[in-house]
C-alpha cells in the first residue's frame, strides 16, 4: 500500500515513525480494508499506545493537533518544545514518546475540501530537527498528501481534480517542484529560462485556482500525476 512505501522511503531519509490522523477533529482510528488500525499493521506502532489514544478521544486535546488547524506548512511538533503549555493528555503522550525514544517529531497538517484537516507525523529520535525541515519540508508535504490521498480511496471517497488544459511542459515543472527542486534547477534539468519555468507553475496555478507552490503540489498528488 502507498502508505507502508512511503513509511519505508522516508525512513532512508533519516525520518522516524510515521503516523497519521484522518481528522484532527473527530477521533476515529484510521482503519484498513479489514477493520485493523493501519498505525499498528504497517506504520508499527505499539498496540497498547493506540488503544489508550483512540480510548479516551485524545485526538481534539492533542496540542499538535490544535496547531494543526491553523498552519499551512510543516512545523516542528510543540509537544516536545521547551516552552510549550501542555495538558494533561499532552504530558502522558509525552512520555509514552520519551519511554520508546522518540525526541521530536515534524507535523504535517493536510487541509481538505468542506473543512476536514488532517495530520501526517514523523516521529524522529533527534532532538533538533531544523535540518530536517529545511532539507525535506517540501517532500514531507508532498508524501503527506499522498497518504491523506490513499486515506480517502481506501474509505471510498477521491478528491476530484480538472488538469483539463495542462500542458506537458507545465506539469513537468511541477514534478521537479514536487521533488524539491528550485526554479533554476528546474530549468537546468529541462534545459529552457528560469523565467519560462516560473511562468509555467505562475499559469498551472492560475489554472488550478490555487495559490502556492504547495498547494500546487498538492493538487497534482491528489490528481494522481505525482
Amino acid at each position: 500500500m502507498v502508505i507502508r512505501e512511503i513509511s519505508r522511503t522516508t525512513t532512508r531519509m533519516g525520518l522516524g515513525r510515521l503516523s497519521l490522523i484522518d481528522d484532527v477533529l473527530a477521533d476515529r482510528p484510521v482503519l484498513d480494508g479489514r477493520g485493523r488500525r493501519i498505525v499498528e499493521v504497517m506504520l508499527g506502532w505499539p498496540v497498547d499506545l493506540t488503544h489508550w489514544w483512540h480510548g479516551h478521544d485524545h485526538s481534539r486535546m492533542y496540542i499538535d493537533a490544535q496547531q494543526t488547524i491553523t498552519a499551512r506548512t510543516p512545523f516542528a511538533s510543540k509537544l516536545f518544545e521547551d516552552g510549550s503549555v501542555l495538558s494533561e493528555v499532552d504530558l502522558q503522550l509525552r512520555r509514552r514518546l520519551d519511554m520508546m525514544g522518540w525526541r521530536n517529531a515534524v507535523i504535517v497538517p493536510v487541509h481538505l475540501p468542506q473543512g476536514k484537516t488532517s495530520l501526517v507525523s514523523w516521529v524522529t529520535r533527534q532532538a533538533c530537527i531544523r535540518q530536517v525541515m529545511a532539507d525535506h519540508a517540501l517532500v514531507l508535504q508532498m508524501y503527506a498528501y499522498k497518504c491523506i490521498d490513499a486515506l480517502e480511496r481506501l474509505n471510498g471517497t477521491t478528491l476530484p481534480v480538472n488538469l483539463a488544459g495542462l500542458t506537458t511542459r507545465q506539469i513537468e515543472c511541477i514534478r521537479h517542484a514536487a521533488q524539491g527542486k528550485t526554479v533554476k534547477e528546474s530549468a537546468s534539468i529541462l534545459k529552457i529560462s528560469h523565467y519560462t519555468v516560473a511562468e509555467y507553475l505562475s499559469e498551472a496555478s492560475a489554472r488550478l485556482h490555487v495559490n502556492s507552490k504547495v498547494q500546487l503540489v498538492a493538487t497534482a498528488i491528489r490528481a494522481g500525476i505525482l
